[in-house]
This record gives C-alpha cells, sequence and structure tokens, in this order.
C-alpha cells in the first residue's frame, strides 16, 4: 500500500513527492493480534470501495471493488479535522456471504476507510448468555419463594389445626374478641352451649349478633342484647 505527499516551497513551487509503502502483511499481521476470534474480522477500504487489506486474508479480494463495502453516504470527518468519523451498518460479508454487524471510521488526513465487523450471532452470543442467565435465575428465585411460601403455609397450616384441636378438646366454651367486640375464634363447645350456627362462629362476627341470637333463643329473658353488653 503506497501513501504519497506532496511538498511545496514557501512561495508555493511544488518541489516533489515523498511516497513511502507499507506492506499489506503489517496491517495484516496488527489485526490478527486484536481478533478475539474466528467471527471477527477487520479491513481497510479506500474511498471508491477497493479492498485494501483485511483479516483474515481473502485473497481474490484484495485489491478490487468491493460493492456495498462502504455505506453510500460515506464515512465523513467529524467537525475537528484530527478526529475520526464513524458510522455502523450491517452487511453481508464478501467472504461467505454472511450477515454481518460493521462498524466504520475515516482515517485521518487520508482516504481510506476502517472497518471492524462481527457476525450477528457472534455479537449477540454474550448478550443470549446474559438473558439465559437471568431467566434462570428469574426461575430459581421464583421456584424458591414459591417453596418458601408453601413450607409458611403449611407450617401456619399445622399450627391452625394444632390450635383447633386443643380448642375443641376443652369441656369449657371458650372464645376470643378483638378490641371492637369481632370475634376472633371460638370452639365447638361454645357454640353448643349458645345454640350458634355456623355462620356465628366465623372470625369477624360482631358480638352485639351474637348476643342478639342469644337472646331471640330466650337466653336473657330479662335483658335485650345491648343492656346485657
Amino acid at each position: 500500500i503506497s501513501f504519497a505527499r506532496k511538498f511545496r516551497g514557501s512561495n508555493g513551487e511544488f518541489l516533489g513527492l515523498v511516497v513511502c509503502t507499507v506492506a499489506s502483511q503489517y496491517f495484516e499481521d496488527s489485526y490478527g493480534t486484536l481478533a478475539r476470534g474466528s467471527d471477527e474480522s477487520t479491513a481497510l477500504y479506500r474511498d471508491d470501495g477497493v479492498l485494501l487489506v483485511r483479516y483474515p486474508y481473502i485473497d481474490p479480494q484484495v485489491g478490487k471493488p468491493i460493492a456495498n463495502s462502504v455505506p453510500q453516504a460515506k464515512t465523513q470527518r467529524s467537525g475537528r479535522g484530527s478526529a475520526w468519523g464513524h458510522g455502523a451498518t450491517a452487511r453481508r460479508d464478501v467472504a461467505d456471504n454472511s450477515g454481518r454487524l460493521s462498524a466504520e471510521a475515516r482515517l485521518p488526513n487520508v482516504p481510506i476507510n476502517l472497518t471492524a465487523s462481527t457476525t450477528v450471532a457472534a455479537a449477540l452470543g454474550d448478550w443470549w448468555t446474559e438473558a439465559f442467565y437471568l431467566v434462570g435465575l428469574t426461575i430459581v428465585l421464583v421456584v424458591a419463594i414459591g417453596g418458601t411460601g408453601a413450607v409458611v403455609v403449611q407450617f401456619f397450616r399445622r399450627q391452625s389445626i394444632q390450635l383447633d384441636a386443643t380448642l375443641n378438646n376443652l369441656s369449657q366454651g371458650v372464645c376470643m374478641y378483638d378490641q371492637h367486640q369481632r370475634l376472633i375464634l371460638c370452639n365447638d363447645r361454645y357454640a353448643e352451649m349458645f345454640y350458634l350456627p355456623h355462620e356465628l362462629t366465623m372470625p369477624g362476627v360482631t358480638l352485639d349478633r351474637i348476643f342478639e341470637h342469644q337472646v331471640s333463643h330466650g337466653l336473657y329473658p330479662e335483658s335485650g342484647a345491648d343492656q346485657y353488653i
């Protein structure tokens, strides 16, 4: 690959050209040290689309114009003269026609574009791996939370059964109310003593309703439920 720079005198007179050449193998070796796998490729294109260098090397294509190698709106330099222009595109690979993701940058001061590309599968490989890890972690967490919930439910269910068995084996009637005079629990003996139907033994039933039921069955004939309470 040849690079040329013209020189002029102080009065603008053309003095000549300085020409240097760089073996393409130099670029191929350099790009080879940067590649992380066989799916990645790096190439230099001239502005007219001629392929100058590519790693991995493909002999039939080097030195020939490659269609669609550079976007139609050629990558331009940014506002600062020393900065690289840059862009990204999806294209087909010149070697195997595979779909690739490509990033391109215009080199400063020379009509050359540097292109780095990789296959779509390789580009998304890490993303898919992380996605599978997240899905797996989510499944593990759901199973763990569900299992913990099931254990807790079983524990409280056993406690409830034991409490019911204890209360219902007592010969005394037992009931508990909260500060708002709502039933918390009662045993079977309490329901038998005051002739309470099942719906009046459920948690949340008010003391008024229970005493009204008892008065209606003649348990407190000389006073009403309000006076008794």
